[in-house]
Formats: structure tokens, sequence, C-alpha cells
């Protein structure tokens, strides 16, 4: 058993954390699927929100700051793009030709240019909740990286040279989390370097939330796993007395917990924030197998027997129930097989396998280890008849109460049964990991702060297929959408709202107004297609096509796999 553990329990390296809220569904589940497929289309979604609070949003001191901030968040590993002020787009309209640039680049050089500055920002409407805060004194940065894992572009040039029908080609992997957390550490690093005072700075964004998550679940696992094994060690010196008694069966459930862990990486389950408290259940499993073996096993040694008598007395007396505990026990934890969700299947496999590795352990493992090392038989006799009176009054107390009052207790049983019920049918399902951590944890802190000042730090992407060619060009489907703009926009439930919709209309109009002398007026959808076709083609030749490529597939055939955002 031994050699069965070195060689499973090796293989606990190649463990994985998983956090990502996709992987809460299995791979072949429709929404998974849908979302798979619009991630290989437009590129990750999820972003960090930097939010930066100074005291004068509109000075040279901040902007320069701001400048340096932006530089070196670009070369964060695994950045893709980084958005602010600084490089933010500006489309503009002058003698009849349209102008997409940055906002800044120009950059202002007194009051003046920079009082134009601030009404150029506080004008766009795209700017509003995303960019700035809606009284202009907060600024926000916004970063968006990889999408694939740096894994597929080392397997791409590792078939460099081969003919494209050789080999078969597989979709790349995802930014993995381990990618994601050096993402978010880097960003946390700089940001350290200007957080003061008088520069506010939140990190906020799906990015930071995941890998927070995994910190603390890989925090979590070691704290409880700890803590169980000193609680149990504990106890089994209150109750033995004995080294033997409480290194052996912490031995055992170790060892058990072990192999079940090697077994996870084997079968490539990860642990997840369900499968977090897995390690504490299977040590009180495997320990309590134990603890009924030895308490008969020293019940037989103080009435003369020999280790080997007493050993098989004890499983004689208590294997059979042993057995059916584990048996029932992994039997009832096998019924989560059966759920939708896949964090919940894949703890009810692992710890369905993990009770009867337990199970195994206790009824080889422990008879064998006991019999292998030296155990003291020379137990002080008053001592342990004194522990045992006191247990046992204690036990039989239970036993007369019970029967000599069994209505009464049936009848307060019954009670609590019918309050239980009562208060289970309030139960309330939610899935919000923001309110998983405390108040005062910096990521929930930030995300809120995002939530209060801008249009907040979660998104919600949204595919139209408009099932015919060229559709986003067409300005009743694009009137449709700013429909469900506005809709969005007024939607609130149970105090969550959606504060801001972003699509390629916001860039249609944007085009429409700017090519009509900068007129708000014309901040409208054009009127036909030709003149949204049109328009649409400037801008992308005015070198902004990245930005569309973001909002429309590659072809703009909306259909199939070809989806608009």
């Amino acid at each position: 058993m031994s050699g069965v553990v070195a060689l499973i329990a090796s293989q606990a390296q190649h463990i994985r954390v998983e956090t990502t809220a996709e992987s809460f569904l299995d791979e072949d589940h429709p929404a998974r699927i849908i979302y798979t497929d619009f991630r290989h289309e437009f590129g990750r979604d999820e972003k960090t929100f930097i939010t930066v609070t100074p005291k004068d949003l509109f000075s040279f001191k901040f902007l320069n700051t701001l400048k340096q901030l932006h530089k070196e968040l670009e070369g964060a590993p695994h950045a893709v793009e980084v958005t602010s002020l600084i490089n933010t787009r500006q489309t503009i309209g002058e003698n009849d030709q349209l102008i997409v640039g940055e906002l800044m680049e120009d950059w202002p050089t007194n009051e003046e240019e920079l009082a134009q500055l601030r009404e150029k920002v506080m004008s766009n409407p795209i700017y509003q909740g995303m960019l700035i805060s809606e009284d202009g004194t907060e600024t926000n940065i916004t970063i968006e990286t990889e999408t694939y894992s740096s894994l597929a572009t080392e397997e791409e040039d590792a078939l460099t040279g081969f003919e494209d029908n050789t080999i078969e080609a597989e979709e790349p992997p995802f930014l993995t989390g381990e990618e994601n957390s050096e993402f978010v550490l880097a960003v946390e690093s700089i940001v350290a370097k200007y957080n003061s005072p008088d520069l506010l700075i939140h990190v906020a964004g799906t990015p930071s939330i995941s890998h927070r998550i995994m910190k603390v679940m890989s925090d979590d696992i070691a704290k409880f796993t700890g803590l169980s094994l000193l609680c149990i060690a504990v106890f089994l010196a209150l109750m033995f007395r004995r080294i033997s008694a409480i290194f052996l069966p912490l031995l055992v459930a170790m060892l058990s917990l072990l192999c079940t862990v090697g077994t996870m990486a084997l079968l490539g389950i990860p642990f997840t924030p369900i499968g977090q408290s897995m390690p504490s259940f299977l040590l009180a499993v495997g320990v309590g197998n134990s603890v009924h073996l030895l308490a008969i096993f020293h019940q037989g040694i103080q009435k003369g027997m020999n280790k080997k008598d007493a050993l098989s007395n004890a499983l004689g007396h208590s294997g059979l129930p042993i057995m059916m505990t584990g048996v029932t026990t992994a039997g009832g934890i096998l019924s989560f097989t059966t759920a939708d969700i896949s964090h919940v299947v894949d703890f009810g496999i692992i710890t369905t396998i993990g009770v009867l590795n337990a199970l195994l352990f206790s009824l080889l493992m422990l008879p064998a280890l006991i019999s292998v090392f030296p155990v003291k038989l020379n137990i002080d006799t008053h001592q342990r008849d004194t522990k045992t009176t006191w247990i046992s009054h204690i036990l039989i107390w239970c036993g007369r109460f019970s029967t000599h009052h069994a209505g009464k207790v049936v009848t307060v049983y019954s009670l609590l049964l019918v309050a239980s019920l009562i208060s289970a049918s309030n139960i309330q399902f939610s899935h919000d990991p923001i309110r998983w951590f405390k108040t005062d944890d910096p990521m929930r802190i930030a995300t809120e702060y995002a939530d209060a000042h801008f249009s907040g730090a979660m998104t919600l992407e949204v595919v139209v297929d408009t099932k015919k060619e060229n559709g986003v060009k067409d300005p009743e489907i694009l009137r449709r959408i700013d429909k469900m703009h506005h809709a969005v926009n007024e939607t609130q439930v149970d105090g969550v709202r959606a504060k801001k919709a972003i699509s390629i209309v916001d860039i249609n109009k944007e085009i429409h107004k700017a090519l009509n002398e900068n007129n708000p007026e014309y901040y409208t959808i054009p009127q036909s297609q030709a003149l949204a076709s049109q328009e649409l083609l400037l801008f992308e030749n005015s070198g902004a096509d990245d930005l569309v490529q973001r909002l429309i597939d590659s072809s703009l055939v909306i259909g199939n796999s070809k989806r608009y955002k």
C-alpha cells in the first residue's frame, strides 16, 4: 500500500485550481459552447478596470502621471491593449474627411487646451461612465488580456514547417488561471507604486476576481486541512492518551487523502470553490473509521488479549459497521454526480473515491500499521477504567432518558423538523462571487467602487444574429439594437441594474455625427444601408478596423458562427 500511495500521490503535483465562471458548466453545455464560440470570434470578454481618483483630473500633473502609469501597464504580461484618456479613440470630421485618432495625440500645452480637452471628454456620450465618471472627477483605465494561453504559441512554434494537411489543428487553449494570476499580480505591483492618498487607485474586473478566488481558495485549503488535523489530534489525545492512537489514524487519513488528490490529477479534476472542503471532509471520515477500530482494539488489550487477537476481535466487531458506513456515505455523495453543475459533479466523483479510499486504508492499512509499529500495551488500568466509566455514564444516561421519555423526545424533534422545513422554504439561491468576500476585502471594495462611480466592473455580452449578410449595416436592424440599448439602461432587478450598453450602434452614431460637421444633432443612426456601409468603411480605412472586429465578425456575415456583439 505504501507503493500504491507513492505511485498515485506523486501525481498530486499536477493538480489544477479552477475558479472561472464557465467551469461551473460542462464543456458540452449549450451555454458554454456559445461562450466558447464567442471568445474564439471576439476575444476574451474579461477585462480589468482600474479606477483612478486624482485631486484634479484635468491637470498637467495628473495627466503626466497617467501617461506614465499607462505606459507601465502596457508592459504587463499577457496584456493586449490598455485604454485610457491617453489613447482613447476620438472620431471627428474635418473638411468632409473622417479623422480617427487618439484623444490626446496632440498633448495639451496650456490651460486653454486643457479646457478644450475637458470639453471634448465631457461632451462625448461614449466616454461617460466608461472612461470618466459622470461628474468628470475620476477616470478609468481598461486592460484587455490575451485570449489564448502562451501554450498555444509554443505549440504553433513546434509545428512550424509542417504542411497544413499533415496535422489536424486543434482549438488553442484559453488563457490559464496561472497566466491570469501572473497578469493580475503584475498590474497590482505597478499600481501600488502610484497609489497614494492624493491618487486613489482601485483594481477591479473579472480577472482580479478570478485571481483573488484562486488565492483565497488555495490558502483556505491549507488552513482548513491544518486546523482539521490539529482538532482531530487534540480529541484523539483526549480520548486515547497514546501517541500511537494519535499518529496512526492521522497517518492513515493523510495517506488516503494524498491518494485521492493524486487521483484527481490523473482524472483531470481540478480543485474548485465547491471542492475545497473535500480534504477536511475526508480527514474526518478516515479518522472516524480508525477510531472505531482503535476503541475496540484497546478494549481487547485491556481484557488481556494479545495484539493479534485484539486486532481480529476489533475487525470482527467493527469491520462490518465501518464498511456499511463507508459504502452508504459513498453512495450518498455519488448522487451529486447527477447535478447539472460541473463542480458539483466533480465533487461527487472525487469525494466518493476519497471515501472508498479512506475505507480501504482503514480496513487494510491501519491493522497492518498496528501490527508493524510498536504499540504501548501496558496501559494504566485505573485511568482507562475511569475514563471508560465517565463516557459510559453519559451514554447510559442518554439511552435511559430516550427510552423513558420517548414521547417527549419524538415530540420535540418533530417540532424542530417542522420549524426547519418552514425555515428551509425561505432559502434563497444566489451566485455572487463578490459577496463571497468580506466587506473590507480590497477586491470587493474595488468592485463596489467601480459599480458606484462608473458603469460597473462586471459585463454581460449579448450576441445578436441578424440572420442575413451585412445585417449590421441595415438601419432597421441598427434601430432595433438601439432600442435594446434603451431597454437595458432601464432594466433593474432586485437592486441590480445595467448602467451602460455599448455596441456597433454607438460607432455608427459617432461616425455619422463626425461626418456632419460634428453636429450633436446628427448623433443618430444613418437613414440608409448604403450610407451606413460607406461610413463604416471610412471608419475602418481610418485605422480603426481592430475596434470594429471586436464588435462585428470578421466577414460582416451575421449568422452561423459569425456573430455580432
